[in-house]
């Protein structure tokens, strides 16, 4: 083989070389813009799960912010509302009786009654002495009731409360005890407080009734 004949073969060896660099780059070109194509994609995908996965996070959160708001609402009303438990039973030859400051009540369905109207009353049932009476502040605005030893207190009333299964306590804004129930058995109930009706008031105290009646009509136990 001469010389010329090897030089052709080499130029011909040397263009098909380029073409197979020419093709391998080509193809190098493709697969990477596949490649990044698919980075691309996966990217959106992540990116779009992310932002799926952080609104169900968000709903979630949504949702356990409404479940706490709702139980703390149902605190707050389980809070307001109950029913006084006689924690002791009395003796049998024991009458039923309300201790309202240092007065005894038996057997008195109308303990307090103003202007005709009973304001505290008792009765029984099913062994146990119930009271029901009401309370109003200075204005007239009802603070608190309670009926049958279910006791309710007014939702935006400002009152410091003690709440015991046998005994209700509340304070007003000024401190002053407005009402001091306590059931001792099923048949003695010892009662204080501040009690309103128009523009009468009658406290109640360990050392007894203060009765500021106003020209008003204030009864005890009937009279």
């Amino acid at each position: 083989m001469n010389t010329e004949t090897l030089l052709t073969l080499f130029k011909i060896l040397g263009f098909v070389g380029a073409f197979f660099i020419l093709l391998s780059s080509i193809g190098v070109w493709h697969c990477k813009s596949v490649l990044n194509k698919e980075k691309d994609k996966k990217i959106e995908e992540l990116v779009k799960g992310n932002n799926e996965l952080n609104q169900r996070m968000d709903r979630l959160a949504q949702l356990v912010e409404e479940q706490n708001r709702y139980l703390k609402e149902q605190y707050e009303i389980q809070l307001a509302t109950g029913r006084l438990i006689p924690t002791t039973l009395g003796r049998d030859e024991e009458p039923y009786q309300l201790l309202f400051g240092t007065n005894i009540f038996i057997n008195t369905p109308d303990v307090l009654v103003v202007n005709g109207i009973p304001l505290i009353t008792m009765k029984v049932i099913n062994n146990t002495l119930m009271l029901s009476t009401t309370i109003y502040d200075e204005q007239g605005q009802v603070l608190a009731i309670i009926r049958d030893n279910e006791w309710i207190f007014e939702r935006t009333a400002k009152l410091r409360k003690e709440i015991k299964l046998n005994s209700v306590k509340a304070w007003d804004d000024k401190n002053r005890l407005v009402l001091d129930c306590e059931l001792l058995s099923n048949k003695i109930i010892k009662l204080k407080g501040i009690f309103r009706k128009g523009n009468s008031e009658i406290i109640a105290t360990d050392e007894g009734l203060t009765v500021n009646s106003r020209g008003e009509a204030v009864g005890l136990g009937g009279s």
